[in-house]
């Protein structure tokens, strides 16, 4: 029996599609199996900066150095380039006077009068007349005094003792003790031609000056000469 031409040509065609099919898969299996996997990759480390505290600044240190103020206060070196602080200034309308052992400010109103080494205040109401005691206003004194080895309280003592007996004047307020300003003070009052009170005032315990301070107040108008005298005792600078 004769082959049909039609029928070859079909197998002919089929056998070559089963071959490229073959060749198809083969290439495929073979192409599986020479790939590797890609090896996993490591994480790359964070360049996050990492934050360095700063370190403190280190105060600098002062020498302990200090400068002597008009008022008798004293001010030392502060802040960063350890310069003298600024001096307190005096109020509106006061001046003031500085000496060896003390400062004191006062209004400037008050006249001021030194001589053989006391230096004194004063101030006059509406009808002070001159030439008499004082009875309308204020009088003030400041003088220094030596121990001279006594105590506080042994050298007020003997000054009472000395009014007592000249017998010009009575002690009306027994002497005691009080504060001027912060600083231990002796006082007593006396009458006379006119009321004197009498502070004698010293720095410390070491101190071998007293500043002696007495004062005379008469304010038959009102005005308020008592409390100028206080800003001024309350202004008061002991420097020995």
């Amino acid at each position: 029996m004769k082959n049909l031409p039609g029928v070859s040509n079909l197998l002919t065609i089929l056998l070559l599609v089963v071959l490229i099919l073959l060749f198809g898969l083969g290439a495929y299996y073979l192409g599986n199996l020479n790939a590797k996997p890609a090896p996993a990759s490591s994480p790359t480390p964070s360049s996050a900066l990492v934050s360095t505290p700063t370190p403190p600044l280190t105060a600098k240190a002062c020498t302990m150095e200090a400068k002597i103020c008009p008022d008798g206060t004293s001010v030392g070196r502060t802040g960063p380039n350890c310069e003298f602080a600024a001096c307190p200034q005096p109020a509106k309308n006061t001046k003031s006077i500085n000496e060896d052992l003390f400062s004191v400010s006062y209004p400037d109103t008050y006249k001021v009068n030194n001589y053989d080494g006391v230096v004194s205040l004063s101030k006059w109401g509406p009808t002070q007349k001159a030439d008499t005691e004082m009875y309308d206003g204020v009088s003030i004194s400041f003088k220094e005094v030596q121990l001279n080895g006594k105590t506080l309280n042994q050298l007020t003592q003997s000054l009472v003792k000395e009014v007592e007996d000249m017998g010009v004047a009575e002690v009306i307020t027994p002497l005691h003790q009080t504060k001027v300003n912060g600083y231990t003070a002796m006082s007593y009052k006396i009458r006379g031609l006119g009321e004197f009170t009498t502070y004698l005032i010293q720095k410390d315990t070491q101190s071998q000056s007293v500043l002696d301070i007495e004062l005379m107040v008469a304010d038959p108008g009102k005005v308020g000469f008592q409390a100028e005298v206080e800003k001024i005792l309350d202004s008061l600078i002991l420097k020995k």
